[in-house]
């Protein structure tokens, strides 16, 4: 999983790294692994990367001086980013994968493309029209150009905001144009594209396609207060409860939401149900997203500082655990027996906001092999024995299709996907 940003402004005395890095920020969550950032001010590319979080890596990278500039966090490292010198400079950024080129392939093209003569609209479309994948792209010249690309069906997002008219950004999500004061103009049509310059700015038709997106977003990838396609992420989330709450009532005490994805799902059961919600955990340190991190070790370290349990929240309490999706277990079955052993509680129920993960993902959103999915061959009552709790049991697939008012890929919920990656 990755997150991208990219920002252009029409004066050269704008500096832009201040920007890109705080919209970066914001993409935090996407990855925490490895961040970037490459700055042009017209006479070549300077950057920055390392493993680690933005504010470890990249507080440097805003003193780099630049009308343009792009950048990306991941949740591997290294990340999917290349920077070339040669015939010319030029620098990628991708959420997503590439199927017939390697980033290196891609920045290369892109150099080789401008070292042949090529601008504006021609030089964004013959750099995409061959590059195969499910990807969201931002690539940057050393004369400060900045070219994004939204490959079909869509499934990786990315869209397009301003800042008056002083400044064109981009970003894989809203979040990141809030918190620079940016407006969101419109997520990019899969197929479809935007150069942009000093000089110029217009969007570029290379394969429109009907749109297909990721329906993790909504249930686990963005921030709550994102906008995705035009769909209110939080909004989803609280549908997810209620219809959670319809389809399985529980007799228990307190309602919880794992944070901070899940908080939304245990506030819509509870409006449902009628049930008593209630603050579970508190996190320690940083917000560490356990799901992504690599190893067994980091994962296990990673649910005792996010997961510290709120004592009176649940002793003597019958409680409900409402968590974004389970994939090895590993997270739940840690606090389950915390619960229950050292804090008190009298059961635990579960439900899981997304349908079973049963199947990887060929498009960037790390999911383990099939062998390490819990759900993927266990029923829900092997499920719930390994884990300790009471019961456990998940949104239906065809559930989630009707809750998310846009079409949307199910490959890791179904094993049927919507784009070939040969």
């Amino acid at each position: 999983m990755a997150g991208i940003a990219g920002a252009l402004a029409f004066d050269p005395a704008w500096n832009v790294s201040k920007f890109t890095y705080y919209m970066l920020l914001s993409l935090q969550h996407r990855g925490q692994e490895e961040a970037c950032m490459f700055v042009s001010n017209g006479e070549g590319i300077e950057w920055l990367c390392g493993k680690g979080f933005v504010d470890e890596v990249l507080p440097q990278a805003t003193k780099l001086s630049g009308w343009a500039a792009i950048g990306g966090v991941w949740s591997e490292s290294p990340g999917y980013r290349a920077y070339v010198e040669e015939p010319g400079e030029a620098a990628v950024v991708i959420d997503g994968r590439l199927f017939n080129a390697t980033p290196q392939e891609a920045a290369k093209r892109l150099a080789e493309l401008k070292a042949n003569g090529l601008n504006g609209e021609e030089l964004l479309l013959e750099w995409v029209k061959d590059l195969k994948g499910a990807y969201s792209i931002l690539g940057l010249t050393g004369e400060g150009e900045i070219l994004a690309y939204r490959s079909p069906p869509g499934l990786r997002p990315l869209q397009l905001g301003g800042f008056g008219f002083d400044m064109v950004v981009y970003a894989s999500e809203s979040c990141a144009f809030d918190v620079i004061g940016a407006e969101l103009k419109k997520d990019f049509d899969p197929g479809k594209g935007f150069y942009s310059s000093q000089l110029y700015f217009n969007e570029v038709e290379v394969e429109p396609s009907e749109k297909v997106v990721c329906a993790f977003e909504y249930i686990y990838n963005a921030r709550p207060d994102s906008i995705i396609d035009g769909v209110e992420v939080y909004e989803i989330r609280e549908k997810i409860g209620r219809r959670l709450a319809q389809l399985y009532p529980r007799d228990v005490d307190v309602v919880v939401g794992v944070p901070e994805t899940a908080i939304p799902f245990a506030i819509g059961y509870s409006k449902e149900s009628g049930k008593d919600y209630r603050l579970g955990f508190v996190a320690t340190g940083r917000k560490a997203r356990t799901a992504i991190k690599p190893s067994l070790m980091e994962r296990v370290v990673g649910v005792q500082l996010k997961l510290n349990p709120i004592r009176s929240t649940f002793k003597m309490k019958r409680a409900l655990i409402i968590d974004d999706s389970v994939v090895r277990g590993l997270t739940l079955k840690t606090v389950i027996q915390t619960l229950k052993n050292k804090v008190g509680a009298v059961s635990v129920d579960v439900l899981i906001g997304s349908p079973k993960i049963i199947s990887h993902c060929p498009y960037g959103v790390e999911v383990p092999p099939a062998d390490q999915l819990i759900a993927a061959k266990r029923s829900p009552e092997e499920v719930a024995k390994y884990i300790g709790a009471k019961s456990i049991e998940w949104l239906p697939p065809e559930e989630l299709e009707k809750l998310i008012p846009l079409k949307v890929c199910m490959g890791c919920f179904t094993g049927k996907y919507p784009k070939e990656t040969s």
